[in-house]
Formats: structure tokens, sequence, C-alpha cells
């Protein structure tokens, strides 16, 4: 198994756009990179 992708980077943000797309663009709006 691959190590988790860091939030920020595209992996992460292709990961988490697959699995949970309204969960991911409210932190994004919220605190890009923080959470």
């Amino acid at each position: 198994m691959p190590p988790p992708a860091k939030p920020g980077t595209e992996e992460w943000k292709v990961i988490n756009i697959n699995t949970t797309p309204a969960t991911v663009h409210k932190k994004v709006e919220m605190a890009p990179g923080e959470q």
C-alpha cells in the first residue's frame, strides 16, 4: 500500500474528490491545505 497522500497535493485532491466531493470542497473553501 502506498503512503497516504499529503493534503493539498494533486493526488490528495483526486482521491478525496472521488470519494467525498462535498466534504472536500467544504474543506478547501474553509482552510486549504490545513485540514
